[in-house]
């Protein structure tokens, strides 16, 4: 049961790390309809429709941009 819990916890964790350690973006919108749940039990971090960039200590908002 421990298990249960822990390793999709983790994995969670490990994409918001991932994110800002890497990508420099913070999530902002971190809720049970932003976590997939794929065949294998993996669970997978979406959403990031609020996300924003962190330059220097500040959030910088994202614009999405659409190309036709």
């Amino acid at each position: 049961m421990f298990t249960a819990v822990v390793a999709p916890t983790f994995q969670i964790t490990e994409a918001l790390s991932y994110l800002h350690l890497s990508e420099q973006l913070v999530h902002r919108n971190v809720c049970p309809q932003c976590v997939l749940i794929t065949k294998t039990g993996n669970w997978k971090l979406v959403g990031l429709g609020f996300a924003e960039k962190v330059v220097d200590s500040k959030v910088i908002t994202l614009e999405t941009v659409h190309t036709f």
